[in-house]
């Protein structure tokens, strides 16, 4: 009772229970597309994706325009860039990725640098403060949460069938490249609108840790996606807890729950081999 009654006490607060909302509804979404992010080997893709968004967040600090436009903006013009790369390029995709992630982290920084406000902008791009988030920000991660939950509903079928046999659903006549491109389309965008809310490294973890634990403990795609989504909010919850009894990081707490909490997984599927 002592624990439940610590835990009431930490989200009395007026800001620990927007944050709360905002984050489980980021965690719920990224679980859900960090499914299909696990299964296509593509992690490495949301970390481009994600530094994208950021760059689009420092032009906006820079120029002063809206940073979530411009962070969706670079963000789906990564995708369409990634997606309709030649074929016969020598560089191959990891390579181009890498250019990508390192081209995108150096221009966030020199961007940010010439901004006014620097290192603080710089701080808020790595690791967000959740504990600021607004109740626009819960509207607008509740919106995309029902925007993408009800895409990949509709669109689970041919998901699927890309994430796991390309060659199986090209033979069935599905048009593999533009479910591809919808699909990663729809990682950017969440990417990009949660980013400026929890940060990239939260926002990353949480795209691939959950689904890690997921399909080590689950047993069918259906159950994989709910252990996922079930991990990611037990980790936000936990960690904005964390982070208020210890006066730590919030996004950094978070994340090392999420850590825990995949090491856990791994030893019991160990266990239980």
């Amino acid at each position: 009772m002592s624990a439940i009654h610590d835990l009431m006490a930490a989200f009395q607060f007026p800001f620990m229970r927007t944050a709360l909302m905002a984050g489980c509804a980021t965690a719920v979404v990224c679980a859900i597309i960090g499914v299909y992010v696990v299964l296509n080997r593509i992690v490495f893709l949301g970390a481009a994706l994600a530094q994208l968004s950021a760059a689009g967040i420092a032009l906006g600090f820079l120029l002063g325009l809206h940073t979530t436009s411009l962070a969706i903006l670079l963000a789906v013009a990564g995708v369409l860039f990634l997606s309709f790369r030649p074929r016969t390029s020598r560089i191959p995709v990891d390579g181009l990725l890498g250019i990508v992630f390192a081209v995108a982290w150096a221009s966030s920084i020199l961007m940010v640098a010439r901004s006014a406000q620097g290192a603080e902008e710089l701080n808020f791009l790595l690791q967000g403060n959740i504990l600021t988030a607004s109740h626009g920000d819960v509207r607008l991660v509740l919106v995309l949460l029902a925007a993408i939950g009800g895409l990949h509903l509709l669109c689970v079928r041919p998901f699927v069938f890309v994430s796991f046999d390309p060659e199986t659903a090209r033979t069935l006549g599905l048009r593999t490249r533009l479910w591809t491109i919808l699909l990663y389309t729809s990682l950017g965008t969440t990417i990009a609108l949660t980013i400026h809310v929890v940060g990239i490294l939260v926002v990353f973890a949480l795209l691939v840790l959950p689904p890690i634990c997921g399909l080590l403990l689950g047993r069918r795609l259906p159950s994989v996606f709910l252990i996922s989504v079930i991990v990611a909010v037990v980790g936000v919850i936990a960690g904005l807890f964390l982070s208020f009894r210890a006066d730590l990081p919030s996004g950094a707490a978070i994340v090392a729950v999420l850590g825990v909490l995949a090491a856990a997984a791994q030893l019991f599927r160990r266990v239980h081999a």
